[in-house]
């Protein structure tokens, strides 16, 4: 295998990585600390700004790169660098820089972190729109009645067929990428999130936690939706049962529409930004996690069983996370089982007791840390050292590069040219 040491990675971000904002920034930071911690170098670079929640990547020795996009010095920055290794964030990115990768550093390893899969997230938001049209409430993960064949589907999966190697967060979308799509799986490795769970796995502490938590960034659409089905519809059959237990709201980028939801005398309460996550899951009894749609694995819920915290979820939020006969909490399906879900798991303290074992459980035997870096590095490496043979055996690959590249690199250059006359 490759010394790791003479490796150097270049990681393309779609935004700076805010690991305290959405699970898509801790996934991202999960993915920089596997390359540091096995000798890789590593540099970062993203066309969008920082701001003050954005990771100091610079602190564990990233060498970070502010980029523009559809401009040249984006390929002067490849031939300074010269890296071996380029992770492209979402199939978006993937779209506006591959070709320029391909055309100053043909011999790097392309590799594509699809976060979740784009598409089956869109195509199940369309569905669930129209179930709230037709009145259906029932939440389901199943696929059969979506619609696959999408402008979305075609441009992800093009762009996992470009790349070497993609990363896919949840084992449902790894085996709908091969059963459905026949997506090779040599060019495919299963990567969840890497965690680590709490050491204090004895801190049952039921008597000392209260109330319930619901999690998750505001501008993603799936927790919106979940923000509004709790408010409306959730928990008021909770409240009406459990009279002094309260709900507490945390996400990142909260707006006027999100602050109008707060109502005090119903035990609702917006709380904004969470800093420490840790520290302030320990102290609640029961996780929400009411999504109605949405792909790839949930952050709430592995941060939840990493502070022993018990979940009500759907169909949606459990699928890739783990098994779901021995759950860390309970899943649900409609706004009655979800609620009284969550007013009988709030009152037992066996079963919640059991529920918290099971998600240290999960932790263990999916999320580990160091199994995952290992497979994670050992296909990368492997694809490293073999990458001609690797790609011979990608034809389909090698033909959507040619006739993807012919498109992009003229618009690409067009805007370019559009920029400079609107500059001079």
């Amino acid at each position: 295998m490759t010394n790791p040491n003479l490796i150097h990675a270049l990681y393309i971000g779609h935004v700076w990585p805010e690991p305290h904002s959405s699970a898509g920034g801790y996934r991202t930071l999960g993915l920089v600390n596997a390359f540091l911690e096995n000798k890789f170098e590593l540099s970062f670079c993203c066309a969008a700004a920082t701001n003050e929640h954005s990771f100091a990547l610079n602190q564990l020795g990233v060498k970070c790169y502010d980029i523009e996009l559809n401009n040249n010095s984006f390929d002067l920055l490849l031939k300074k660098i010269k890296p071996d290794i380029i992770i492209f964030d979402r199939f978006m990115t993937e779209e506006q820089y591959a070709w320029r990768v391909d055309k100053v550093i043909p011999s790097a390893v392309k590799i594509l972190d699809t976060v979740d899969l784009h598409f089956l997230r869109r195509a199940r938001q369309i569905e669930h729109k129209k179930q709230l049209l037709n009145d259906q409430q029932k939440i389901t993960s199943e696929i059969k009645q979506l619609n696959l064949q999408s402008e979305d589907s075609i441009r992800e999966i093009a762009s996992i067929l470009r790349c070497d190697l993609s990363l896919i967060i949840s084992s449902f979308e790894y085996q709908l990428l091969i059963k459905k799509f026949n997506i090779d799986s040599k060019l495919l490795v299963y990567c969840p999130f890497m965690l680590t769970s709490d050491d204090n796995k004895s801190n049952n502490n039921f008597e000392q936690r209260q109330n319930f938590i619901q999690i998750g960034n505001f501008i993603h659409a799936p927790n919106w939706d979940a923000l509004l089905w709790t408010k409306k519809h959730i928990w008021p059959l909770i409240r009406r049962q459990l009279k002094s237990a309260e709900c507490h709201i945390y996400g990142a980028y909260s707006t006027n529409k999100v602050e109008q939801l707060h109502d005090e005398k119903n035990g609702f309460f917006i709380k904004g930004r969470a800093y420490n996550l840790n520290e302030l899951m320990k102290r609640y009894r029961i996780n929400l996690a009411p999504l109605r749609f949405g792909a790839g694995i949930k952050g709430k819920i592995a941060d939840g069983y990493i502070n022993g915290l018990p979940n009500i979820t759907t169909p949606i939020g459990a699928e890739g996370m783990c098994d779901k006969h021995h759950w860390g909490g309970i899943i649900a399906d409609t706004t009655e089982s979800f609620a009284n879900a969550a007013i009988d798991l709030y009152q037992d303290k066996d079963h919640w007791l059991q529920a918290q074992q099971n998600g240290f459980k999960c932790i263990e035997s999916i999320h580990n840390e160091k199994k995952i870096q290992k497979v994670f590095i050992e296909k990368v490496t492997t694809i490293f050292d073999n990458l001609k043979a690797h790609r011979q055996s990608n034809f389909l690959g090698t033909m959507l590069n040619y006739h993807f590249h012919q498109r992009t690199k003229y618009l690409s250059r067009w805007i370019e040219e559009k920029n400079k006359n609107q500059m001079d």
